[in-house]
């Protein structure tokens, strides 16, 4: 039977809105931050959010380039 989340991931483009929806709206915490300097796409930041034992694991690679033509497309 299904009782909670543990821990999940969100790799996010805007980890300031991310954190900011989570903390103020839904009332996490922020647990700890962290930086890994060296990955195949640059550094990653971590930002660790808990509530009731869940773990909100927001995740940013700050140097990744979003391709111009990403948000442009439209469902429909």
């Amino acid at each position: 039977m299904f009782k909670r989340i543990d821990h999940i991931e969100l790799l996010t483009a805007q980890p300031g809105r991310t954190i900011d929806f989570y903390t103020g709206i839904l009332g996490f915490k922020v647990r700890a931050r962290d930086r890994i300097p060296s990955t195949p796409l640059g550094p990653l930041d971590l930002v660790y959010l808990d509530l009731g034992g869940t773990t909100v694991e927001v995740m940013c690679y700050p140097d990744a380039k979003i391709p111009t033509n990403s948000f442009s497309q439209t469902l429909g």
